[in-house]
């Protein structure tokens, strides 16, 4: 059949490639970008993004490039842009409603579901001191003082950021007997109240909390919200889970952090870069877990976020308005902008 769009995978994440056939049976034709397990942190450049897409009606992709002001401005055919995942740090959203661009994410359960008992898990590891007990039982040894642990009972977890992934941490901790404290400035008392979480101010959370738990978007204004002072305020044995961006954390100053005992561990799923460098100390630190950014990349959470994505894409370019769109004071430039790309073509 005559494909009616062009639709360029910038990051592929569907492995067996199943909404790429529907959207090839739905009148797309399909152009795979670089997978990043193939090409780990290698993104594209602003050129060469900009040249990939110059005939493309549709751009889907995860986190790993950025969709410039620039991109917006000279991809003249580009209707939506369809991102894997919730995170829209790296596209200029304004600038893609300036020029009559969608952009629409995937915020379904599985990857709140996901993401909280990934946070989960790097707390317990951490508590439980998990990748250490392992390696200290494989190398002939056994129970010693050692490997003594603590546990979750009793302790204060600290969130910073209670959206949906923070309350549904809270949900999975019910019954634990942990005593939730929360920082979020843009919640009322009363969702606090709602979701078990008594508010307290940034700097109580900091120098009092035994696990502190971040949530937060990628922003400027989040940007190396924790820092040396953020660490220097932080109890001796408390750890820092970090599942939301590693910008988030100003990485050299955790490494001194915890070169220093400042603090007593980190659970990083993300970092900043991804992957860190081969040399960097994080790697061989017993008290830090790193996982690859996969909080969110169970079997369930991917075949959700690529059938929703794919679902955003086609509903863009059929006409219709996308399921989870973000910014929908674009809608009316963007219906001007397809009847000006219609009319392009017939001509």
């Amino acid at each position: 059949m005559t494909k009616k769009w062009n639709v360029f995978i910038a990051e592929p994440i569907d492995f067996p490639g199943t909404t790429h056939s529907e959207l090839e049976a739905a009148g797309c034709k399909v152009i795979i970008g670089r997978p990043t397990w193939k090409h780990p942190g290698w993104e594209y450049t602003e050129d060469e993004l900009i040249e990939a897409c110059q005939d493309m009606d549709a751009v889907m992709g995860a986190s790993r490039d950025s969709y410039t002001r620039r991109f917006m401005e000279s991809v003249k055919r580009l209707r939506i842009i369809s991102k894997y995942g919730i995170g829209l740090e790296k596209i200029d959203v304004k600038a893609a409603t300036d020029s009559g661009v969608l952009v629409a994410n995937t915020p379904v359960q599985e990857n709140i579901d996901a993401v909280a008992e990934h946070t989960v898990a790097l707390m317990l590891g951490l508590s439980k001191r998990l990748s250490f007990a392992s390696r200290h039982a494989k190398s002939g040894k056994w129970r010693d003082q050692a490997v003594t642990t603590s546990e979750l009972f009793g302790k204060t977890v600290g969130i910073v950021g209670l959206g949906r992934i923070g309350t549904a941490i809270t949900q999975r901790l019910a019954g634990w007997k942990v005593n939730f404290w929360g920082y979020d400035p843009y919640k009322t008392d009363d969702y606090f109240k709602r979701h078990g979480v008594d508010p307290v101010s940034m700097e109580k959370l900091l120098k009092e909390a035994d696990i502190i738990l971040v949530n937060v978007v990628a922003t400027s204004e989040t940007e190396k919200m924790f820092s040396e002072n953020q660490f220097k305020m932080m109890k001796k044995d408390a750890i820092i889970i970090n599942t939301s961006r590693g910008e988030v954390i100003d990485e050299e100053a955790l490494i001194k952090a915890l070169q220093e005992n400042w603090i007593g561990g980190a659970g990083l799923d993300v970092t900043d870069p991804e992957p860190p460098c081969p040399d960097n100390p994080l790697w061989k630190m017993e008290n830090v877990i790193i996982t690859p950014h996969i909080a969110g990349w169970s079997n369930t959470t991917l075949v959700a976020i690529t059938k929703r994505a794919a679902n955003n894409l086609l509903n863009a370019l059929r006409g219709d308005v996308p399921i989870s769109l973000v910014n929908p004071e674009a809608l009316p430039q963007w219906r001007e902008r397809i009847k000006k790309i219609e009319k392009n073509r017939e001509a």
